[in-house]
């Protein structure tokens, strides 16, 4: 199977099995732990399509809990 093929497989994959509702807990269990609650910043990629939301959590840092979220992303520059 060559790259794109696999790459077009395991996204499919991921949809199949998306939730929010899963995605919600996931951050709440992270909201809740101690790393989360001792971190002074942190560094969150910004999601996309159906990889875990993480949005919420980014505003979550940066309004609510006096953490200093870096969001990173990654941009492809045209050749």
């Amino acid at each position: 199977m060559d790259k794109k093929a696999f790459r077009q497989e395991t996204l499919k994959k991921r949809s199949d099995i998306y939730s929010k509702e899963i995605d919600a807990r996931i951050i709440d269990n992270f909201i809740h732990s101690d790393a989360y609650k001792e971190a002074e910043w942190m560094m969150l990629y910004v999601s996309f399509g159906t990889e875990i939301y993480t949005h919420s959590l980014i505003m979550q840092a940066l309004y609510a809990s006096g953490i200093d979220p870096y969001p990173v992303s990654c941009v492809r520059h045209s050749k």
